[in-house]
């Protein structure tokens, strides 16, 4: 059973009990059976002990840190890799140990990993710095990153785990920087998912699984600018748009049965994705200059390394297509309207491209009645659900759009903030409206 089915079961079970329906002992029966309706919560003591032994171990370890340092240099050289390889033993003995216990509380293996994390990227540094082994942040993060990624495959920690998807959109951007390609950070991604997939295969809604997800979708929202070469003018619109396309439709696939927008990350992330990026696409500038015409010859540009931007423009769209046709197949009509937004993007693009005189007046209308219809519609589905969130969801994509348009013009400031004001109006007269309504029906 869903878990949407389940919590209306247990919201329905009291008046059941109270008629007389069904005995006090059948309806916890039921609530044994099925579990809790939403195993994304955790119990506060969980937490707390979570929180604090991660907090604790990061703090024994940067303690150490500033320990080492204060006196490093006085200390002779055998005498300083001796005490950075016992200190990194030390955690492995700490981890084992873990490891070993068997049923070892969560904080107690994630602290175990955090410090030991910590401790290995301490290792590094002070070898290095101790036999004078030539290295920039680069390479320090390169090097860290891939020691500590076992620690979150054979700790099973989620803290480990987001600490390098940081850590590798951190290197990425410092490779970017210094001149470089950061092709390496899709590698080092695909190295991780694996483990992603065995997080969600356990249970996609657990609590571990969301921040997870919100984290990986900041990170390869990032981590793809990033790496892009940009030596087409224009191709992030199209990389983008597909992008945030795959993670909607992902999340309207494979995590729709909550009602928590924290439980359903790739639908939250992609929705507003798309809106941001449509909304900049209703601009003139971002139009300007972009197709293969304008193809950039600097020399800082890879041509070898442009090769990923291609890719990327051909397979993201074309997944985030595949998934729209396969979402659209399970009769969820609601997914077209975000869902078409990859098709958009590469219709407008390709116009620019060819015809842009004619083409960028036309693109600038398509995205402008798009976003308008994204907001009428989000609206729409949060009144007909009584979900406040997202109808004013689409109030705040209409109030977005509308004020834009109206700091575009050249209203007065009189007509502007009677403008602002009756959308302020309608916004909180929606919101009383379906308040009122979802009062009235219990």
């Amino acid at each position: 059973m869903s878990r949407r089915a389940i919590s209306w079961l247990y919201s329905e079970l009291p008046d059941l009990i109270q008629r007389g329906i069904l005995t006090p002992e059948t309806g916890e029966a039921l609530r044994n059976h099925y579990g809790p309706a939403d195993r994304n919560a955790l119990s506060g003591r969980k937490i707390f002990l979570w929180v604090f032994g991660v907090f604790g171990a990061s703090l024994v370890g940067l303690g150490l840190i500033l320990l080492f340092g204060s006196n490093w240099e006085n200390l002779p050289r055998p005498l300083r890799a001796f005490l950075s390889l016992a200190l990194l033993v030390s955690s492995q003995v700490i981890s084992y140990s873990a490891i070993q216990s068997g049923g070892c509380s969560s904080a107690r293996r994630e602290g175990s990993a955090v410090f030991q994390s910590l401790c290995v990227g301490l290792c590094i540094a002070l070898i290095g710095q101790t036999y004078n082994i030539p290295g920039n942040l680069a390479s320090f993060l390169f090097s860290w990153m891939l020691l500590i990624l076992p620690l979150a495959y054979l700790m099973q920690s989620g803290v480990v785990s987001a600490f390098y998807l940081t850590g590798i959109t951190w290197w990425a951007g410092v490779v970017q920087i210094e001149g470089n390609q950061a092709l390496a950070f899709w590698f080092l991604f695909a190295m991780f998912l694996p483990y992603f997939f065995w997080v969600i295969r356990k249970d996609r809604y657990s609590w571990e699984s969301s921040w997870l997800s919100w984290l990986i979708c900041l990170c390869l929202s990032v981590g793809t600018g990033i790496s892009l070469e940009k030596a087409v003018p224009g191709l992030w619109i199209v990389v983008y748009l597909g992008l945030f396309g795959c993670f909607y439709l992902a999340g309207r696939t494979w995590w729709d049965e909550s009602d928590s927008i924290w439980a359903r990350p790739f639908h939250a992330f992609g929705a507003g994705g798309i809106f941001a990026i449509s909304m900049l696409l209703t601009y003139k500038g971002f139009w300007d200059s972009v197709g293969w015409y304008h193809y950039r010859y600097e020399k800082w540009i890879h041509p070898w390394a442009a090769w990923m931007d291609y890719i990327l423009s051909l397979t993201l769209p074309f997944a985030s297509i595949f998934l729209l046709v396969n979402c659209y197949s399970k009769l969820k009509d609601s997914c077209i309207l975000y869902g078409i937004a990859p098709i958009l993007g590469i219709v407008c693009y390709c116009s620019s491209s060819l015809v842009p005189s004619v083409s960028l007046a036309l693109s600038l209308v398509v995205f402008n009645i798009y976003v308008l219809a994204l907001g009428l519609a989000t609206f729409r589905l949060g009144v007909l659900a009584n979900n406040l969130t997202r109808m004013n969801g689409g109030l705040i994509i209409l109030v977005i759009l509308i004020g834009a348009r109206f700091l575009d013009t050249g209203l007065g400031f009189l007509l502007r903030g009677i403008g602002f004001i009756l959308l302020g109006t309608a916004f909180l007269a929606a919101n009383l409206w379906v308040g009122t309504r979802k009062e009235a029906e219990g």
